[in-house]
């Protein structure tokens, strides 16, 4: 049995873009769980264990609807590398970057009521990054993207 309600736990406006590319009523609900880092917590382990408590959290706030959730994180030879929360550290996290790869790890997590259980998932991508120039760095740090904005 599919449950009638499905709800998106992200106030993430991609995830959300997403989502609603698939055509189906999807409700949001935003859910705020502390994303802090376990020490030593692998990159991979984390974003699990992210979209699972993003997952659950949404459960408990409809615990009648299938609840999706997830969570990305970006790792640079083992370390977690948050969003920033300025241009500072947005510039310093870009040089870092430059010309080499790091992998993104994105966990999707799916709590489906009926059967009182999580599905989980966790997508590894090695990314990349060209050697650009310290002026495409501004000039990306100009439009905003980068910086961390509140998602709740």
């Amino acid at each position: 049995m599919i449950p009638e309600r499905w709800v998106l736990a992200s106030a993430s406006p991609r995830r959300q873009r997403l989502i609603q590319l698939l055509g189906y009523p999807v409700e949001v609900l935003s859910v705020s769980i502390d994303e802090t880092p376990e020490p030593n917590e692998d990159p991979a382990a984390c974003a699990a264990r992210l979209a699972l408590a993003k997952a659950a959290a949404g459960a408990r706030l409809a615990p009648d609807a299938l609840v999706l959730a997830a969570d990305t994180v970006v790792d640079l030879e083992g370390e977690i590398l948050d969003k920033p929360e300025g241009a500072q550290e947005a510039r310093a996290m870009l040089q870092a970057l430059r010309g080499r790869p790091h992998q993104v790890h994105t966990a999707v997590a799916l709590y489906h009521p009926f059967r009182g259980e999580y599905l989980l998932e966790v997508a590894t991508t090695q990314v990349w990054m060209r050697s650009y120039t310290d002026e495409e760095i501004e000039a990306y740090l100009a439009t905003g993207d980068p910086i961390r904005r509140s998602h709740g």
